[in-house]
C-alpha cells in the first residue's frame, strides 16, 4: 500500500506517479520537493550521514555559501559537523595569530628590521585568515538559527554520533497503527505527549 513518508497515512493517486496525502496536505512523487511516496508506512530514506566527509576539507568549507547551506538538504547533524569544524579552524587561526603577535612583542627590539617586517606581514596575513574563518563560522551559526531555530554553544562528537544513531534507528521503524476497533488499546509512554 502506498503511504505518506511523513505521517504513514494512505495516499491518493492523483496522476501518473504523483500521490496526495490528505493529512499532511502534500503531493509526493519523483519530482516532488517533499520526496517520494512510501510503501506500508516507510519513513523518508536517509542517504547516509556525511559527517566525516567535510571534516578538515578546508577547500570545501571555504567555498560554502549561505545559498548552498539554506537550499541544500543538509541534515542537522551535517550542519553541526560543519560548524564544529569551522570553529576548530577558526580557533587554530586565532592561536597562530596570537603566537605571532606575542613573539613579535617579546622580540621586537632583538630582531633585525627585515624580520620584523616579515613578522608584521605574516601577522597581517594570519589576521585576514582569522577574519575569514570567523565570518564563515558566523554564517553557519546564523544559517543554523534561521533553519533550525537553534545554534549550540558547543558541539561534542558524542552528541553528533548519538544524533546520527537515533535518526537511523527511528528511520528504520515503520509507521503503522493497528486497528483500534474492538481491541484493547494499550498506550505506551512513547505515544503519549508529555
Amino acid at each position: 500500500m502506498k503511504t505518506c513518508i511523513y505521517c504513514g497515512s494512505k495516499v491518493e493517486l492523483l496522476s501518473g506517479e504523483i500521490y496526495k496525502c490528505s493529512f499532511c496536505e502534500v503531493n509526493l512523487g519523483p519530482n516532488s520537493p517533499y520526496g517520494e511516496v512510501g510503501i506500508d508506512g516507510t519513513r523518508p530514506k536517509i542517504d547516509g550521514f556525511k559527517t566525516g566527509v567535510v571534516l578538515r576539507d578546508e577547500d570545501y568549507l571555504a567555498e560554502l555559501s549561505v545559498k548552498e547551506l539554506m537550499i541544500n538538504s543538509m541534515t542537522l547533524s551535517m550542519m553541526y559537523s560543519i560548524l564544529k569544524e569551522m570553529r576548530l579552524i577558526r580557533s587554530e587561526a586565532y592561536l597562530l595569530l596570537k603566537e605571532a603577535k606575542d613573539f613579535l612583542k617579546l622580540n621586537n627590539d632583538k630582531l633585525p628590521l627585515d624580520q620584523i617586517n616579515q613578522f608584521e606581514h605574516s601577522i597581517k596575513s594570519q589576521g585576514e585568515t582569522y577574519e575569514f574563518w570567523t565570518r564563515k563560522m558566523w554564517m553557519v551559526e546564523n544559517v543554523c538559527i534561521k533553519k533550525f531555530g537553534y545554534c549550540p554553544a558547543a558541539i561534542q562528537e558524542r552528541s553528533l554520533d548519538q544524533m546520527e544513531n537515533t535518526t537511523i534507528k527511528v528511520s528504520k521503524k515503520t509507521m503503522k497503527i493497528n486497528s483500534t476497533i474492538n481491541s484493547n488499546i494499550s498506550v505506551s509512554r512513547e505515544t503519549v505527549a508529555t
